[in-house]
């Protein structure tokens, strides 16, 4: 057979062959992408997506040309016939706390109004578990609970309980989370009461004392730890009696008495102190302090005094939060001046 010859005329042809399937190609992939550049079509391209969107989000404002609007379905309101919620110590965590009773308030309401009106209350059983069985409580909605301690400081927890799916209801909820309490210790013993004699000491008179702060009870704590130096009613020191007061550190945990003089601080702000577990002292909290006092005899009188004192909850007498309960005792040393 004779060698057939490849001339320029075949060459032209395959070419002209290939541009044609490659064109048809560029042709089909050009208008399959058209529309996302904006090029004729886009505009329908792009209000099937939103419509298809919407459709599936139902989350549209409003529905307007080409959307689809489409209503949420609420979750319905269940009224619950029992709920339960466990206290337990907040320095044993695996302890339950028994015999303390937890209100359940509105949400605006204050707790510490004695005329407030609660919803339900319940007391802790052996377990400390406290169930409210009045039919107030209703899930997707906050409450207050509000724990007005005996042996206990205050809790006051804002709480809800989940609103379930529409498909199932619900009428009985236990709290996975407990509600923490810590109980109420008291301070040991400050230290002994001292005595000025402003004849047997006249002019300028320096006394120096030692006093302990610290908690004493295991597995309690006193809340809110505060240092006062406070003149007792009817005792009232003349002005330029105290010339000057310091607070020395002299053994234990530092918690946090202020450096130099605090002769300001008589009948003024109380002294915040704080242990290990902040704004608490624990029976892991103790420091012994040597007070410096001058005094002028020349102007104090027979009859005055000074306390210093140590109380909780942030003041002198101060009481908690919801059950306005006074917390531990107040612990104080007396200085007296007699002639």
């Amino acid at each position: 057979m004779a060698e057939r010859r490849i001339t320029t005329f075949d060459a032209l042809l395959a070419i002209l062959l290939i541009g044609v399937i490659a064109g048809g190609f560029v042709w089909a992939k050009w208008e399959e992408i058209k529309p996302y550049l904006g090029i004729e079509g886009a505009e329908q391209y792009i209000a099937t997506e939103t419509m298809t969107q919407t459709a599936q989000t139902g989350q549209e404002a409003g529905a307007g040309a080409g959307e689809v609007h489409q209503e949420v379905p609420e979750v319905p309101r269940y009224q619950l016939t029992s709920v339960k919620l466990q206290v337990r110590d907040a320095l044993d965590k695996k302890t339950a706390i028994t015999g303390e009773t937890i209100y359940v308030y509105e949400m605006g309401v204050n707790p510490a109004d004695p005329e407030a009106i609660y919803l339900d209350y319940a007391t802790t059983d052996s377990s400390g578990v406290a169930e409210f069985t009045a039919g107030k409580i209703f899930t997707g909605t906050d409450y207050q609970y509000v724990l007005k301690g005996s042996a206990v400081y205050d809790v006051i927890e804002v709480r809800s309980i989940p609103a379930p799916a529409r498909y199932f209801g619900v009428f009985t909820h236990t709290f996975k989370t407990p509600m923490f309490a810590y109980k109420v210790g008291n301070f040991s013993d400050i230290g002994s009461d001292q005595t000025i004699n402003i004849t047997a000491n006249p002019g300028i008179y320096h006394l120096e004392f030692d006093i302990t702060i610290a908690e004493e009870q295991a597995g309690k704590v006193v809340k809110d730890p505060v240092l006062l130096l406070r003149v007792p009613e009817g005792k009232d020191l003349a002005s330029g009696c105290i010339k000057s007061i310091y607070f020395v550190h002299k053994s234990g945990s530092s918690l946090g008495l202020p450096l130099g003089d605090v002769k300001a601080y008589i009948d003024g702000v109380p002294i915040k102190l704080t242990g290990v577990l902040p704004g608490y002292l624990t029976v892991n909290d103790k420091e012994v302090v040597t007070v410096k006092i001058t005094v002028d005899n020349s102007i104090c009188t027979a009859g005055s005094a000074l306390d210093i004192a140590l109380d909780d909850l942030g003041g002198y007498r101060a009481r908690d939060v919801a059950s306005l309960k006074l917390g531990a005792d107040t612990e104080y040393l007396r200085i007296s001046f007699v002639a």
